[in-house]
C-alpha cells in the first residue's frame, strides 16, 4: 500500500510540474493537476495542503542546492581573474566544463523556482542568486588593472542577462544536445562580453 501511495504522490508531482511550467503558478489549476494525474481533487488534499506545498515539493532540491551554493560563496575568498589579459582561446576548456555543470544545474525545476511562487523564501533565493553572480563579477573586476566606468551598473546588467538567458533556455525546453549548445553559446556571449568591456575603452 505504501508503494501505491508513493506512486500516486509522484504522479501528482509530475502532473503539477507540467501544469506549473505551462500555466505558471497563479494560472495552474488543481483540478487540471488531478485530472492529468488520473486522480480526484479531493485525493490531492490527502497528499498536499495547497498549491504552494506542491511547488515546495517540486523545487525543494533546487532551492536547497542554490542555498548551499550561496553559503559556499559567502565563505569563498578566492582571488579574481585577470580579465584584462585573457585571450578568448584560453576559455574553450573552461567554457565546456561550465557548460556541463550548468546543464545539470539549470533544469525545468530551476525555471519553476525562479518564476513560480511569491513566498518570502522564493523571493529571497532569487535575489540571493542574482547577488551571488554579481558578487563574483564585482570581486573579479576589483582585481583588474583598470577601473570600469559605471562598474556596478554593468555588472548588474551582465548578471541579469545571464540569469534571463538560463531561464529562456529552460522555458523553451529543448532536447539535451540543443540545451547544451545554447548554454555554451550563452557562456561564450557572457565571457567574451566581459572581455570586451576591458578591451574597447570602457575603462578609466
Amino acid at each position: 500500500m505504501q508503494y501505491q501511495k508513493e506512486e500516486m504522490k509522484n504522479a501528482i508531482l509530475i502532473s503539477a510540474e507540467q501544469e506549473f511550467f505551462s500555466m505558471g503558478f497563479s494560472g495552474a489549476s488543481l483540478r487540471s493537476i488531478a485530472k492529468n494525474a488520473q486522480t480526484t481533487l479531493g485525493n490531492i488534499y490527502n497528499y498536499f495542503e495547497n498549491k504552494e506545498a506542491i511547488l515546495d515539493e517540486i523545487v525543494n532540491h533546487e532551492y536547497m542546492m542554490f542555498e548551499s551554493i550561496i553559503k559556499e560563496h559567502e565563505q569563498d575568498q578566492n582571488s579574481g581573474r585577470q580579465w584584462d589579459n585573457v585571450q578568448p582561446e584560453q576559455w574553450e576548456e573552461e567554457i565546456d566544463m561550465l557548460g556541463e555543470m550548468l546543464l545539470g544545474l539549470f533544469s525545468k525545476r530551476f525555471y519553476l523556482l525562479f518564476t513560480c511562487g511569491e513566498s518570502a523564501k522564493y523571493i529571497t533565493v532569487r535575489s540571493k542568486t542574482k547577488q551571488l553572480i554579481t558578487d563574483h563579477l564585482l570581486h573579479d573586476f576589483a582585481k583588474q588593472k583598470h577601473q570600469i566606468v559605471h562598474q556596478n551598473a554593468i555588472v548588474e546588467m551582465i548578471s541579469m542577462q545571464f540569469i534571463e538567458s538560463m531561464l529562456y533556455i529552460n522555458k523553451i525546453d529543448p532536447d539535451q544536445e540543443t540545451k547544451r549548445a545554447l548554454i555554451k553559446a550563452s557562456l561564450i556571449y557572457t565571457i567574451h562580453g566581459i572581455i570586451g568591456v576591458f578591451t574597447t575603452g570602457v575603462v578609466t
